[in-house]
């Protein structure tokens, strides 16, 4: 190498030292270009940052009837209403009240515009949020690591940690009306109780069938919700933090290794994997057809397009790991009204755990004819 750049006898370079050198400019470019690239993210996701709430440690979000906001933590479970001006910019989060429950928060689902299933330890409690009132609690042997709720509302399912799926009835009293054992291939085994232990993540696909994946499992299962029988299953090659249905025909899984991975309910292979997180993929929101949002254990949140495949915006700037990622669509006459909501378990009092940013300036148009549904050129115009 040092002989090719001294030259050759008429005092030029050879050939390979220019290839040397060009190849050199070009990994400059690009390590210049990344660069560029994340100090444009940072200064975009600072512009997109509505507002905070301080002073509440979250595990938890969960959206009811479109404008209002539920946050989960500490044994309490916290209700607002959400509002912004007619251009979207103004944000407001009212505080409307507070319920208390017997353990800490670990996951809420809404059942309709009024009540709510909050999950903690070994229980599922539901709440009436216009009344106030607890409408009773749905007891489990084992601490709950799930819980789902039909399109439809017209089922509840929950899945525990000895691997027991349970039907409920949805209207009080309640009570388990069936349950079947989902047998997902694992790697954590208790030696103490000579059993593997199942962190199972329940969704559904549609009325009559659920996605059943594990964080310590590579397996996700599409099971009959009728009989628990398993329709079809697709091997992640890593475990499954997260869940998201996109369409009649397709979901999503975030894995440990940080990778979101896209399924067609047709084929057993992996359609596509979007890579950009540096940690667990812990929740997954879909914001419309063809966007969804997803946040990590690395702090950040991403904005990501399944038909260009990219990724639109990260969201940084919570300090301890996301634990929950929830979508707002535009209110009824706010023309620029979607937002994201994050939120962090951050146990300081000088801490932000819950952000809301503005979606809106990363909507796209897409100048393309999509009869072919993934063109291989896309243009985005931000509007």
């Amino acid at each position: 190498m040092i002989e090719d750049f001294q030259g050759n006898e008429e005092g030029g370079i050879s050939s390979s030292a220019q290839l040397n050198l060009v190849l050199a400019f070009f990994d400059i470019g690009h390590k210049l270009a990344e660069a560029w690239d994340s100090r444009a993210d940072m200064v975009k996701a600072g512009d997109s940052l509505l507002g905070e709430i301080c002073k509440h440690s979250v595990r938890s979000l969960a959206s009811m009837g479109g404008s209002r906001l539920l946050s989960g933590g500490d044994r309490v479970v916290k209700l607002y209403e959400f509002s912004a001006n007619a251009d979207g910019e103004d944000v407001a989060l009212k505080r409307m009240c507070d319920f208390d429950v017997d353990g800490d928060v670990e996951e809420m689902v809404a059942l309709d515009t009024s009540r709510i299933a909050v999950r903690y330890s070994n229980m599922c409690t539901v709440i009436d949020v216009e009344t106030e009132k607890d409408l009773g609690s749905l007891h489990h042997p084992n601490k709950v690591t799930s819980v789902a709720v039909s399109p439809d509302g017209g089922c509840l399912l929950t899945g525990c940690v000895d691997r027991i799926i349970r039907k409920w009835k949805v209207s009080s009293p309640f009570s388990c009306i069936q349950q079947w054992e989902c047998i997902l291939p694992s790697k954590d085994y208790n030696y103490r109780q000579q059993a593997f232990l199942c962190d199972m993540k329940l969704i559904f696909f549609d009325n009559d069938q659920v996605l059943v994946g594990d964080s310590s499992s590579d397996t996700v299962h599409l099971t009959k919700v009728a009989d628990g029988a398993v329709v079809r299953s697709f091997e992640t090659g890593n475990g499954v933090h997260s869940i998201c249905t996109m369409n009649s025909t397709s979901f999503l899984t975030g894995h440990q290794n940080g990778r979101i991975h896209q399924w067609k309910t047709d084929e057993l292979k992996k359609y596509h994997t979007f890579k950009g997180h540096d940690e667990a993929v812990v929740s997954i929101a879909q914001v419309d057809e063809f966007q969804f949002v997803s946040g990590s254990k690395d702090e950040s949140a991403m904005l990501w397009d399944l038909r260009s495949r990219y990724r639109l915006h990260s969201f940084s700037g919570h300090a301890d790991p996301l634990k929950s990622v929830v979508f707002f669509p535009a209110p009824a006459g706010i023309p620029a009204g979607r937002k994201l909501l994050t939120a962090s378990d951050d146990k300081t009092d000088k801490v932000v755990s819950i952000k809301v940013w503005g979606l809106e300036e990363f909507k796209s148009e897409v100048e393309e004819d999509w009869s072919d549904p993934y063109p291989l050129e896309i243009c985005y115009r931000v509007i």
